[in-house]
């Protein structure tokens, strides 16, 4: 009876946990990005009639237009010439060049290519005996 019980407690957990942790990174990320445009919304008269939540709720409505903006700025023909002239500056500075080019690619491979990683493996590396998880992101064949 109790091993029944402790599975069925096991399967709640498995199902419930994925769907909190969801909402928490998600009030989270909603808490972070409001919280940047808060101090400035809270400072407009009008707001402050509202409760803190709804500064916070209209801060990241805000925050949100502000990035589709910027998305679709850069779209645009000028908005990419903008970006490549950002883009060669942050190349050309010392150390800031090594986390941009670095963050850069992340953001290209993960959020751009829908196929980056195509396969998960298990290889051996940096020495035998230790295995390592790698991504598979393309095939090709070594000839002798």
């Amino acid at each position: 009876m109790f091993k029944r019980m402790k599975k069925r407690i096991i399967t709640g957990i498995a199902i419930l946990a994925p769907i909190g942790i969801t909402f928490y990174i998600f009030y989270f990320i909603m808490k972070f990005v409001a919280g940047i445009l808060y101090p400035v919304v809270s400072k407009i008269e009008f707001f402050r009639e509202y409760p803190v939540f709804a500064n916070y709720l209209i801060s990241f409505v805000i925050a949100i237009f502000i990035l589709w903006f910027l998305g679709f700025t850069a779209s645009s023909i000028l908005g990419r010439a903008i970006l490549k002239i950002v883009d060669r500056i942050l190349e050309k500075a010392p150390f800031i060049n090594k986390v941009y080019s670095t963050l850069r690619q992340i953001v290209e491979m993960v959020a751009m290519k829908k196929t980056a990683f195509k396969k998960v493996a298990l290889i051996e590396y940096p020495r035998r005996g230790i295995k390592t998880l790698a991504f598979i992101t393309g095939e090709f064949e070594i000839t002798k």
